[in-house]
Order: structure tokens, then sequence, then C-alpha cells
């Protein structure tokens, strides 16, 4: 589903030149849950970048279902990214004063009608285990069911990619642990591919493949 070939990455100020990622290639197929690992300036949040089209490589190319992503405009990548991703943070990035219902539906605000985005934003809700929170405001749930409503609201638009950057990264370690399951079984029922950058091991290993990056470069590509 997505290749990278001989990806590079090159940022340039007045006082240095840094080489953020070095001759990438990657291929990952449609349903496979990978885990990004690596220590800070290791190049995990560039590629996540690139991967999710909110950055361009410096040279090489990026392939979804054969098209060539490193060749669109911004514009062309945009109704991409909209159209092919969810994106899940480790801050969760909820409104305050909406609802859990309310921040689902906000990636449908401009596509469907209000009924059907309703409906299809509580059905997200139902995936992840909140029905019964769909109108609760985001300071009367925990940690976990923050997190839980960010990844409703990033499959509410039915993505074929879901990219989650530090998902348990402010939780303890059993809510992460709940949350990786949430992302397991997204990959094994629905089919969703997931991509997840962790600097934790055990989190990692929820995936069914591990990259490790360093100075760019991945050191290491395994199974689980």
């Amino acid at each position: 589903m997505i290749e990278l070939k001989n990806l590079t990455k090159i940022y340039k100020t007045d006082a240095e030149t840094v080489n953020a990622l070095n001759s990438i290639d990657l291929d990952i197929s449609s349903g496979q849950f990978l885990s990004i690992m690596g220590q800070s300036g290791s190049g995990k949040t560039t590629l996540m970048n690139i991967l999710g089209c909110l950055d361009n490589p410096s040279s090489g190319k990026y392939l979804i279902n054969g098209l060539d992503v490193s060749s669109l405009s911004d514009d062309q990548r945009a109704r991409l990214r909209g159209e092919l991703f969810g994106f899940v943070f480790q801050s969760y990035n909820l409104i305050p004063r909406m609802s859990a219902l309310e921040q689902v539906e906000l990636p449908l605000m401009y596509q469907i009608e209000n009924k059907d985005r309703k409906l299809k934003a509580a059905q997200a809700l139902e995936s992840v285990g909140l029905v019964d929170r769909m109108h609760f405001n985001p300071n009367q749930l925990s940690g976990g069911q923050q997190q839980r409503v960010a990844i409703a609201r990033s499959l509410v638009v039915d993505p074929q990619v879901i990219l989650a950057d530090e998902p348990t990264g402010a939780l303890d370690s059993n809510t992460g642990e709940e949350i990786m399951a949430i992302f397991r079984e997204l990959v094994e029922i629905k089919g969703i591919t997931v991509i997840l950058v962790t600097h934790e091991l055990h989190i990692a290993e929820f995936a069914s493949r591990v990259i490790t990056l360093k100075d760019g470069l991945i050191i290491s590509d395994k199974k689980v």
C-alpha cells in the first residue's frame, strides 16, 4: 500500500544542514500494524509527517496505492490526507467545551448532513466503547477516555491508514495497553493500517512489525 523509495529529507538553516532522513526504503502492506521507534532526533517525526502528507521529501519517492505523493501539489496532498488518513496524538487535541459526540462530528462538518453526521459519530464512539459518554465534555473524561474520543474522531472519516504519534505517552501503563488493544482490533477486524510512533518497547510490540530509526536510517526492521 505504501512504498518509500530512496526517501531523503534535508533541513537547511544558516548555521547547519540536517539530514533528517537518509535514503529510506520502506514498504508497508495494507492492514499492517507498524511501530516506529528511535531516540529523539532519529527521524521518527519527520517520517510520520511525510507519511501523513504533512511534509514533502527533499528527494526520493513516496507512493500510496501506486500514486506518487511526492509529485502532488499542496492542495492535492491536503485532499489525499483528508481522504486516506486519520490522526491520533499524545495530547488528544480535544476542544474543552464540546461533547465527545461533537468532537467526533467535526471531521464530517462539511461532508454530510447533520442527522447522518451524528449517527456516524455515535457509531465511531461505540466502536471504542464510549457510547455511554458521548455527551460528556473532556473535563468529565479520564485521559484514557479522552484518547478514545480522539481515536473515534480519526475513525469517523473511514480512513485507510491511522497515524498515531505517541498515543499512550500521557497515559498510565494499564490505560496505555487498553488503547493499544483498540488499535490492534482496528487492524484485525476492520483491516485498517496503523502506523504508530512510540519510545516504549512494550507498546511498540503490540504491533506486528517494529522498525527502529537512528540518524535518519532504518537500523532494524523486525516482525513481532
